[in-house]
């Protein structure tokens, strides 16, 4: 259709731009408004592209933050391209989509933590993304034990790395680790 092409040339035309400068804070913020439109197409046309989709985005911002990882844009992508993909806020979640899910995800924090790990634990925005995952598997069930990793404690542990690496906002860590305490 029409609507389509012209969704996949603005598509296009953000990733032109995005890939000019990870920095284009307007791209990804357009992007994420173009995506769930183009799942949308996609499916009422019988094609079930949302995989392929979070798997290009997640592709994009992993070179975005590998490349510069202290610029916030891309890290606020991942926050939006993962709630996005999580099956469960789609209300029908089956199983095999949740596995698939938490494979990548755990995939994600597996490369994260390498890059974090490789700027010798001061990358403020790696230990955010690492924060946000270990929270995505706190919320999935039976998700606080994947691969063996105890999320819950991790979510606490970068919370406090956060706090002596970004003491300016000690008090926004402090919060959510009081009101992780009260779940």
């Amino acid at each position: 259709s029409e609507v389509h092409q012209l969704l996949k040339l603005e598509w296009n035309f953000t990733t032109e731009k995005i890939e000019q400068n990870f920095s284009n804070g307007s791209a990804f913020h357009y992007r994420s408004k173009l995506l769930p439109l183009l799942i949308q197409l996609d499916a009422a046309s019988g094609d079930d592209t949302k995989t392929e989709y979070f798997q290009e985005e997640l592709s994009m911002i992993r070179n975005a933050v590998f490349t510069e990882p202290d610029d916030q844009t891309s890290w606020w992508y991942l926050r939006f391209v993962i709630s996005w993909a999580n099956p469960k806020n789609e209300g029908n979640c089956d199983e095999d989509d949740l596995q698939a899910f938490q494979a990548t995800l755990y995939e994600e924090w597996s490369g994260i933590q390498e890059l974090v790990e490789g700027e010798g634990g001061k990358c403020k925005w790696g230990l955010l993304g690492m924060h946000m995952i270990a929270s995505e598997f706190c919320k999935l069930e039976q998700g606080n034990q994947y691969e063996g990793e105890n999320w819950e404690q991790l979510s606490r542990t970068y919370l406090l790395q956060l706090k002596e690496l970004d003491p300016d906002r000690c008090r926004r860590y402090d919060t959510i680790l009081v009101n992780k305490d009260g779940e």
